[in-house]
């Protein structure tokens, strides 16, 4: 999930490129007049309309589907395919009306139970790339592009109306909050009316936390002032200075296999690295679960080397991926680790690679199951290296 969705918020990357050559050619008014500002506004508008915007949901899908859903379907060694709908607005224009961006084929499994890990992927691994938007906004010194902004709420919104009006069950076609209310309340023997009330009413109140969040506020408001009305395409976010350590604090929420679960992150940025605290604590009152960890980014070796790593630990109940209808599992503490390496080879060309081991259990976006993981990548810096 973790290198997938890196993956293609790089792509998009390379892609949003046509703005800046856009600009180059100075192709836009200044402008300098009321009129000018509001034709200006128009057009930016008319842009993410009909291209930003369906460009960033199309890349939302594909993550929910092939790097949440597919990820998760593949550590189970299932056969998955999938179906991509057309983004707002063309699939009004076209006529069919797409009730979702997009189906994953494939994902029964005989362990029902467990299809709780299944389901929530796909919502997991939106939010897993907004948590990265913010995590690569954050290492650049606080500075986000529009294309981040637009990323991020689009991550953070998928799945919005889900969460507010959840649909009859169906496990091959039914929406992902409906199908994962209905599991889950399965996994921890929730059968009556009652209980299975109790079980929506928690969660969506729970979902409530996900708008806690200072950088969707922040992103919503660069978006619609900074970007769309100012036609600034990069904005600075406000971070508290702390004896030459720059802070800023972040929140995220998400769907475990155990129900809603919170997260509090602490951005520690400082001239040699970029330090990440988090702690994490569920809300289902189903079971008892937490986690904290830490993470380093940035720390500058010779040769052009930076490397990082990490360390995860939580206490949750057990994973169980080949049996079905244990309700009863002990809590058991787990843990993570990782190290991580970027290295710029030949001018703007380089290779970033991650290697990690864990224990079996739940962490966001990583494997279930324990052993080592990671991934080999080439990197391609848009910046000088000359400079």
């Amino acid at each position: 999930m973790e290198g997938g969705i890196r993956t293609v918020d790089s792509l998009m990357t390379l892609v949003f490129l046509y703005d800046d050559a856009l600009q180059q050619r100075k192709l836009f008014l200044e402008e300098t007049t009321f009129g000018r500002r509001a034709l200006g506004i128009v057009g930016r508008a008319a842009r993410l309309l009909f291209i930003d915007g369906p460009i960033t949901e199309l890349q939302t899908s594909v993550i929910h589907e092939v790097f949440g859903h597919g990820a998760r379907a593949r550590e189970l060694h299932l056969s998955v395919g999938y179906q991509l709908s057309l983004p707002f607005p063309y699939d009004s224009i076209a006529g069919v009306g797409a009730n979702s961006s997009g189906v994953t084929t494939g994902l029964q499994t005989r362990y029902s139970p467990n299809g709780v890990e299944l389901v929530a992927a796909g919502i997991e691994s939106n939010f897993f790339a907004a948590y990265w938007n913010e995590v690569d906004v954050l290492r650049a010194g606080g500075r986000m592009h529009y294309r981040q902004m637009l990323a991020y709420l689009s991550g953070k919104l998928h799945n919005i109306q889900s969460f507010n009006t959840p649909q009859s069950y169906d496990p091959t076609v039914g929406d992902d909050v409906t199908n994962y209310l209905f599991l889950t309340e399965e996994r921890f023997d929730q059968w009556t009316s009652a209980e299975r009330a109790s079980v929506q009413t928690h969660l969506q109140y729970a979902y409530l936390t996900n708008f806690i969040d200072p950088m969707f506020w922040l992103s919503t408001y660069h978006l619609l002032v900074t970007y769309l009305f100012r036609g600034e395409r990069t904005a600075q976010l406000p971070l508290l200075d702390v004896n030459g350590v720059k802070l800023f604090p972040g929140t995220r929420f998400n769907l475990s296999p155990f129900g809603a679960e919170h997260y509090l992150d602490v951005f520690a940025l400082h001239p040699r690295g970029t330090l990440i605290l988090t702690a994490r604590v569920g809300s289902s009152g189903l079971a008892s679960y937490w986690g904290a960890g830490a993470k380093l980014f940035d720390v500058s070796l010779p040769l052009g080397v930076t490397v990082g790593g990490e360390l995860e630990v939580w206490r949750q109940p057990e994973i169980l991926l080949t049996q079905r209808y244990v309700f009863d599992r002990p809590d058991l503490f787990g843990i993570s680790a990782a190290i991580h390496a970027e290295w710029r080879l030949l001018g703007r060309v380089g290779i970033v690679t991650k290697v990690a081991w864990k224990t079996r259990g739940y962490l966001m976006g990583e494997p279930l199951d324990s052993g080592l993981y990671g991934y080999l990548g080439l990197s391609l810096s848009l910046d000088d290296p000359a400079e």
